[in-house]
């Protein structure tokens, strides 16, 4: 564990905030240099932590974190509540001035760490058994390095290069509306055709 995390996690203690749950740091001769810097702190006590790696090659300096998905279960009781499911992650990034292949790479890199993502949550919640859909509150955070805004100028750039080349067309989607594909992949995958309900929390506080 890194000195800045403990820093934190003692800064956090003494707020009050006595529990914690953190992504755990790669094994020795792995090919990871770090851990993801997942960290989760809590006034109320985490029965539960889990860290799931992701599969999917990371592209660039990205690969040298092993990143993944933290999910900690935090019991509400003390309050009145219920339980609190939260699986938090840092997704790929995107690298520009590198060529259209290596910027395709890290959407590619993402979307499928989305999916891992997906996987993960519905694998977790239905293996609790005192996961209760009616009640407990499920909440999925992060830096997910999506773009949720119009395009820029950089960015309509290297979408005209990938719509021009044949080969891209399968995907053109991601670039086209990666915020709606991210959706789309969070919310249903072979694995459970039914689907989960999500709601971004940021654009319904906006109504929209």
């Amino acid at each position: 564990m890194s000195t800045r995390k403990q820093r934190m996690i003692l800064e956090a203690k003494k707020a009050g905030l006595t529990y914690h749950a953190y992504s755990p740091g790669p094994k020795y001769f792995s090919t990871y240099c770090t851990d993801a810097g997942l960290l989760t702190v809590s006034r109320y006590p985490i029965t539960k932590s889990e860290y799931s790696t992701y599969k999917f090659p990371p592209v660039g300096e990205d690969g040298i974190a092993m990143k993944g998905v933290l999910y900690t279960e935090v019991d509400l009781g003390e309050v009145g509540g219920d339980k609190l499911h939260l699986f938090h992650s840092h997704f790929q990034a995107s690298y520009y001035g590198r060529g259209t292949p290596v910027y395709v790479e890290t959407f590619v890199c993402r979307y499928e760490q989305v999916k891992e993502m997906h996987n993960f949550v519905k694998k977790q919640l239905d293996e609790n058994p005192g996961y209760t859909p009616e009640k407990d509150l499920v909440v999925l955070a992060g830096d997910f390095n999506q773009n949720a805004a119009p395009m820029n100028r950089l960015q309509k750039e290297y979408y005209d290069r990938i719509k021009a080349e044949e080969r891209y067309r399968p995907i053109l989607q991601l670039f086209q509306d990666e915020y709606r594909s991210m959706l789309n992949a969070l919310r249903h995958q072979p694995s459970n055709p039914e689907g989960i309900t999500l709601i971004d929390c940021l654009r319904h506080s906006e109504g929209q």
